[in-house]
């Protein structure tokens, strides 16, 4: 099913079915319907590589962790993806399990591919680490603060006086 059959059964030009699924809001909200009542009976979904190639955004996030089947990575993992979906966006996640040698080019890799980069590295916070991020696109760092670039630190001093009041609330 192409966009040329949702048009024909919406009876809209091919421009509004476009409009429809890339900027909603210019549409009329009966037309709006119409187009999506019309897809959905043909099973068309818009293709997500040209859009992204019209836009210059893929809507793709990447995280990348050490491992993905730690259950601190995986609550890691899960947190970012809730917040990714609010925002429309897709995460991608992938692990370097014990290869942290190749950490930096599958970084690399998945960079190419992604909007932006969650990056929870097991290189040391120095100037080698500042200078590979460079070459990433945009990145923020989890737990590793490197001066000149985006990175979020967890509070682990804050959440252990959170235990141990709650425990000595007990």
């Amino acid at each position: 099913t192409t966009v040329h059959d949702v048009a024909r059964r919406a009876g809209v030009s091919i421009a509004t079915v476009s409009r429809v699924f890339g900027r909603p809001d210019a549409v009329a909200a009966p037309t709006r319907e119409r187009v999506r009542e019309a897809a959905d009976a043909l099973g068309y979904s818009p293709n997500t590589t040209a859009r992204a190639l019209q836009r210059g955004r893929t809507g793709h996030l990447g995280l990348l962790v050490h491992d993905l089947a730690n259950p601190f990575y995986a609550t890691v993992a899960k947190a970012a993806q809730l917040e990714a979906r609010r925002r429309g966006l897709a995460l991608f996640c992938a692990d370097y399990g014990d290869r942290p040698d190749e950490e930096l080019a599958l970084a690399k890799e998945m960079a190419r591919h992604v909007d932006g980069l969650l990056l929870y590295p097991s290189q040391p916070a120095d100037d080698a680490l500042r200078s590979a991020v460079a070459d990433l696109g945009p990145t923020v760092l989890v737990d590793s603060p490197v001066d000149g670039v985006p990175h979020v630190v967890m509070s682990t001093a804050e959440g252990v006086d959170q235990a141990v009041a709650h425990l000595a609330a007990l």
